[in-house]
């Protein structure tokens, strides 16, 4: 009896020993745990492991009474619900070849990289940061692409990070001066996985660069800044990027066209839809006005999903004929065809 006992606290002891172990594992994909700040990411686990402890302890030892017992599994599912999403969440991305690290608490090692590299090339000791750029590449303990960015700021010649298909071919179209299809490969990316943060890079890069919008690139950099697990560091950098490509234009810029036909013309999209949503706003009974807009983002833009519903909108107001509204759904049309001919 005595061997039986001693065996069934062996048994009892390696389960729970286990079960803990599993339980920090998971608290690890917990979105608070960012690796920022190591104490009071350590103090949240340990708080979340000891509730479950005592929890699974007074169900398995039954110590409650059995109307209380059965509140038990749902605390349970509740406290763990958060690091469970997480952690399905990024195994999903992972099979769409969109997430990063499996690392699911040391998150602060890449910036760690990130900023030694950076200090290298401000102390102008650029084969050190050359060297260690090749080393993190290989073992994938940093965000190659913000580290290639620092090289090319510094002008420090590397080869390049072979990036995924869609990042290849959005900076392909990018250099090609097809700002529109770019940008609706990246929108698509982020939609997949807001937190790729190369993805999000690329795209404001573009908004600022090729659109000269930097409303639009604060936009994706706030949204970026809501996701788990981004560092504050890499945060910070985009910041300071967003103001340097910035900077950079203003002196090209020297002086913009001034009707919305030549502004189409020349590239200037989001200036030229920003006058157009304007006169269409103004004046919602001019049926050319409206046109126009869609002509802009179905045409121009290649958004074809936004020109539909400026039409279909035109085709719920009574105002305008069947003719107009034939004439306006013949262009659609068109437009549908020159992007997939294009």
């Amino acid at each position: 009896m005595i061997a039986a006992s001693i065996l069934v606290t062996i048994n009892l002891c390696v389960l729970m020993v286990l079960l803990v172990a599993g339980m920090w594992w998971l608290s690890g994909w917990d979105a608070h745990v960012t690796g920022e700040n190591k104490k009071r990411d350590i103090i949240r686990r340990v708080v979340r492991c000891a509730i479950s402890a005592i929890f699974i302890g007074s169900f398995y030892f039954g110590t409650l009474a059995a109307g209380k017992i059965m509140v038990i599994p749902v605390a349970l599912a509740l406290l763990w619900c958060g690091p469970i999403a997480e952690m399905v969440s990024h195994k999903f991305n992972k099979l769409l070849g969109t997430a990063g690290s499996d690392v699911a608490f040391e998150k602060d090692k890449s910036v760690e990289n990130m900023e030694v590299v950076a200090n290298l090339i401000q102390a102008g000791r650029h084969e050190e940061a050359l060297e260690l750029y090749e080393t993190l590449e290989e073992s994938g303990d940093a965000n190659v692409a913000v580290l290639e960015t620092l090289l090319d700021r510094a002008g420090i010649p590397h080869k390049k990070f072979k990036q995924p298909k869609p990042l290849l071919d959005a900076g392909q179209l990018r250099t090609q001066g097809k700002f529109a299809e770019a940008e609706q490969i990246l929108k698509s990316l982020l939609e997949q996985n807001p937190s790729n943060t190369a993805a999000a890079m690329m795209l404001m890069r573009l908004y600022v660069q090729d659109f000269k919008r930097s409303d639009k690139a604060m936009d994706v950099l706030r949204a970026l800044q809501r996701q788990p697990h981004i560092p504050a560091a890499q945060i910070e950098y985009a910041q300071r990027s967003i103001h340097d490509w910035g900077q950079k234009k203003v002196e090209e810029i020297i002086e913009l066209p001034e009707t919305v036909e030549e502004l189409l013309a020349a590239g200037y999209f989001g200036t030229a839809i920003d006058m157009l949503e304007k006169a269409a706003a103004e004046q919602p009974d001019n049926f050319e006005a409206q046109l126009k807009l869609a002509e802009a983002y179905g045409l121009h833009s290649r958004d074809i999903s936004k020109a539909k519903k400026i039409i279909e909108k035109l085709e719920k107001k009574s105002i305008f004929t069947d003719a107009q509204i034939q004439t306006a759904k013949a262009k659609l049309e068109e437009w549908r065809e020159a992007k997939i001919a294009k």
